[in-house]
């Protein structure tokens, strides 16, 4: 089948029923609109991808939960508005906290708690990123890692930023898949891959 030649409609349909091909392209038929549409809030080409990463991955969870007359177009365009906005808020409540720290803080026990959880998370990762082909890892860990956005390591490997792309998708399913839990903790996840480096 040429899913390029389906309505978004008929991708959602697909997309529901768990059709990966369809959701690829979807995918690829808004990624860099969107991000052009995120950069106008973000100003951060990076931000951007990510964000609409984040929108994308998020339908792609919750596809169940999705209904078959949804506008799609409208809807990933407000996801991504909402998503970046997020991203804005908790960007000023980061400063925000770290202008509020004073030496004499002492720890408490939930936020070791935390710390705890992070770094379990974190080593599920690592072990289930270990675990993808080479490219895709390399792609996954210079985006998620290092913070190159999508064009950028299409330069490094001499591919093309379809093909960085569609990596990302499958590397972030592949992770989705091997670890449910990160269904309920996408966003603590999501924490975690943009700041820890290998």
């Amino acid at each position: 089948m040429n899913w390029k030649k389906n309505s978004d409609d008929e991708l959602v349909k697909y997309i529901i029923k768990g059709e990966e091909k369809a959701f690829q392209t979807l995918f690829e038929r808004y990624f860099f609109r969107l991000c052009d549409f995120a950069y106008k809030f973000l100003n951060n080409e990076f931000q951007c991808e990510e964000a609409v990463s984040d929108v994308f991955m998020n339908i792609w969870l919750k596809r169940d939960t999705l209904k078959k007359d949804i506008k799609v177009k409208h809807y990933l365009f407000i996801a991504t508005r909402n998503q970046s906005i997020s991203i804005l808020r908790k960007e000023k409540e980061i400063s925000k906290n770290i202008e509020n720290l004073t030496l004499s803080e002492t720890p408490k026990v939930n936020q070791t708690l935390d710390e705890i959880s992070y770094r379990e998370l974190e080593n599920e990762i690592e072990k289930i990123v270990n675990q993808l082909p080479e490219q895709r890892q390399i792609i996954f860990r210079l985006n998620r890692f290092e913070g190159l956005r999508y064009k950028e390591i299409a330069k490094i490997l001499s591919i093309s930023p379809n093909t960085v792309q569609n990596q990302m998708v499958e590397a972030i399913r592949h992770i989705s898949s091997k670890y449910p839990k990160i269904k309920s903790e996408w966003e603590l996840a999501h924490i975690v891959l943009t700041v820890i480096i290998p």
